[in-house]
């Protein structure tokens, strides 16, 4: 009769882990962000800034928050909104980004955007240099930036005139 006990309560031990899992890996979106199309600007020396722009993909149905960014190639990261009022533009620093879910935000030119505030040296096209960002819920997410030319206007064209959709 023990034996029988010590089989029924591995049976349900069993279950129990497979349907915890199962749970876990519906609401866990860990893996529900991508960050796509990383891609900065070559910068003059002694440049103060460089920019960054990307998509960030939710996939996931739950909306998600980027809440700071990190790169070795600079001091510090900010994200940032370009905003125009009156023909004229104005640049403010943004806490934090919702990407609701199902959604893509897309960092570029004129728009949101990473700011790499004094980078240690000057970005040069056809470098890659790396960061890492943090969502709230989906963890940290590395993403590789490609740097193209110093007046590139999207990732797609490298500077070739054509804007950013």
């Amino acid at each position: 009769m023990l034996q029988k006990e010590s089989i029924l309560l591995a049976k349900a031990l069993l279950l129990v882990a497979l349907l915890a899992s199962s749970v876990a890996a519906q609401s866990n979106p860990a893996t529900s962000i991508e960050v796509r199309q990383a891609w900065s600007r070559a910068t003059p020396p002694a440049a103060p800034v460089a920019v960054g722009f990307a998509m960030i993909i939710n996939s996931s149905n739950e909306a998600d928050r980027l809440l700071s960014i990190e790169a070795t190639i600079s001091e510090s990261v900010e994200l940032h909104e370009t905003t125009v009022v009156d023909r004229i533009a104005r640049m403010r620093a943004v806490a934090r980004l919702e990407i609701a879910g199902g959604s893509t935000v897309v960092l570029k030119p004129s728009g949101l955007h990473l700011m790499f505030i004094k980078p240690k040296a000057p970005l040069r096209e056809g470098e890659k240099f790396k960061a890492t960002l943090r969502f709230e819920k989906a963890g940290a997410k590395e993403a590789e930036f490609s740097v193209l030319s110093l007046g590139a206007r999207d990732a797609s064209h490298g500077g070739h005139g054509a804007k950013t959709p």
